[in-house]
């Protein structure tokens, strides 16, 4: 995943780092199938542990993961998401999933 660098041209940890100097909760979108729900290519399907770290690094808030085009069971494949940004997000603020089954 790579941030957009005409929308974001200082990076995308920029605007989140304003966003949380606001004393706001940032939340971003991903998808856990091989394209997103609009047919766009840059889903995590196979990219999972990578995108999670880097959702660590951005000190994400929450994560919104649809299931739009997964290939396998949409439920553990939830489920694995869940069991990893669990195991990873061990930072000092809340961390929340929401999900499309």
């Amino acid at each position: 995943m790579l941030a957009d660098p005409v929308k974001f041209p200082l990076g995308i940890e920029y605007p989140i780092n304003y966003i949380h100097s606001l004393g706001l909760n940032y939340g971003h979108y991903t998808n856990a199938g091989e394209k997103d729900c609009g047919g766009a290519v840059n889903s995590s399907e196979e990219w999972m542990q990578q995108d999670i770290d880097l959702f660590a690094s951005w000190q994400i808030d929450m994560l919104k993961v649809d299931n739009c085009n997964v290939v396998g069971n949409t439920t553990q494949i939830i489920f694995e998401w869940r069991d990893m940004l669990s195991f990873v997000f061990l930072f000092p603020f809340p961390q929340h999933l929401i999900t499309c089954l």
